[in-house]
Formats: C-alpha cells, sequence, structure tokens
C-alpha cells in the first residue's frame, strides 16, 4: 500500500454517483493524506527522515519547498492546499463548500498533481539536485 492507494480511494468516492456529504467529505481527506504519504516516502528515499510527530506535515512541506526545485515546490503548495482543505472538512462540519462533489474532484486533482509532480522529481539529474539542495537547506535551519 502507498499514496497512490488513497489517491484512488479519493477519486473513486468524488464520483461515486449516490455520494453524500461525508463521502466528499471523506475523499478530501483521503486526497490529502494520499499526496502526504508520497511525498513522504520520496524524502525518506532520498534519505531524509521526516519527524514522528504531529510536526511531520509541516517537515515535509518545508522540505520540499527547501529544495528550491520548481516541481518540488509545486507539490508542496499543492499539500497546502490539500491539507487546508482537510483540515476543513475534517474539522468544520458547518463548512459545506468542501462537502460538495466539485470540491472533492478539485482535491483528487491536486493529488494526482503532486504525484506527478514527485515522479518528475525522481527522474534524471533531478533527484540527485533536489537530494543534495534539502542537505543544504537542512544545514541551514539546524540550530548550532
Amino acid at each position: 500500500m502507498d499514496g497512490s492507494d488513497f489517491i484512488a480511494l479519493a477519486g473513486r468516492l468524488a464520483a461515486a454517483p449516490q455520494a453524500n456529504e461525508a463521502t466528499y467529505r471523506t475523499a478530501v481527506s483521503r486526497a490529502y493524506y494520499g499526496a502526504f504519504h508520497l511525498a513522504r516516502s520520496f524524502l525518506t528515499e532520498l534519505g531524509f527522515q521526516p519527524v514522528g510527530n504531529a510536526n511531520v506535515h509541516a517537515f515535509v512541506q518545508r522540505y520540499l519547498n527547501g529544495s528550491g526545485y520548481t516541481e518540488a515546490c509545486l507539490a508542496a503548495l499543492q499539500l497546502t492546499h490539500l491539507q487546508s482543505g482537510r483540515n476543513r472538512a475534517d474539522y468544520d462540519l458547518d463548512d459545506s463548500e468542501v462537502g460538495l462533489r466539485q470540491y472533492a474532484m478539485v482535491s483528487v486533482e491536486r493529488a494526482h498533481r503532486v504525484a506527478s509532480a514527485l515522479d518528475i522529481c525522481r527522474g534524471g539529474e533531478a533527484r540527485e539536485s533536489i537530494r543534495q539542495a534539502i542537505a543544504d537547506y537542512e544545514q541551514r535551519i539546524r540550530p548550532r
């Protein structure tokens, strides 16, 4: 199982013909977690061990951004939007927008953008450039 399984589930939920608000909110949540797990796995593949607590979500976004690589930064930005939507879907039950099919579909599309951006990041010279840029970023943010 990996994050793409959650993204696929989110897509099925968002497109379900008899879906209701709870289904769409669940799709929003699964889209985020699918994209998040793909991004966390990518960082682990590069040799960066994300923190093992609630700060892991911010860690993943910061490290992708810290690379300065366009596609990694795009993935981080999409993760930010997805996380915001996930928080709204899970915690703000009065927010009717996140319970709509269109919102769920947009979330699934964003999750696919994260997956595509990370695929580009894994390719060729990009991977090593990103790994080195993140290592440099990590050195800059470490307490002295």
